[in-house]
């Protein structure tokens, strides 16, 4: 379900952890609106914040934002964006793709007894 304008604003009063977030109520605004036409779900949303908090911790401003948001979803507006290095790479943006498609195959784990018949042959 979409975050509601509520959870947006306290996503935007939480971000303000970062180092260097901006105070202006303009510029909170404009990254309101930002989240509002990216993020799909509530439950995105939560993961944008706390990753921004836990481990970028510091603003480089809503293209940055963006692109951590787009190394692990698609954002609903469709614009994707890249940013830093480690596992805020491109080639992260890149792995999201396979691991999407790994979900959706989502095969059952077979038993230790099958495995174990399989090692056999």
């Amino acid at each position: 379900m979409k975050p509601t304008a509520m959870e947006i604003a306290a996503a935007v009063a939480q971000l303000g952890a970062l180092l260097f977030f901006p105070s202006d109520p303009s510029a909170r605004e404009a990254v309101m609106e930002v989240l509002e036409r990216m993020v799909g779900t509530s439950e995105q949303l939560e993961w944008l914040v706390r990753t921004m908090i836990d481990e970028v911790g510091e603003w480089k401003g809503p293209k940055e934002l963006r692109g951590v948001f787009c190394t692990r979803f698609r954002p609903l507006d469709g614009i994707e964006a890249h940013c830093g290095a480690g596992r805020f790479s491109a080639e992260a943006i890149e792995s999201r793709a396979a691991i999407e498609a790994a979900e959706l195959r989502k095969l059952p784990v077979p038993s230790l007894a099958l495995l174990r018949a399989n090692d056999d042959n």
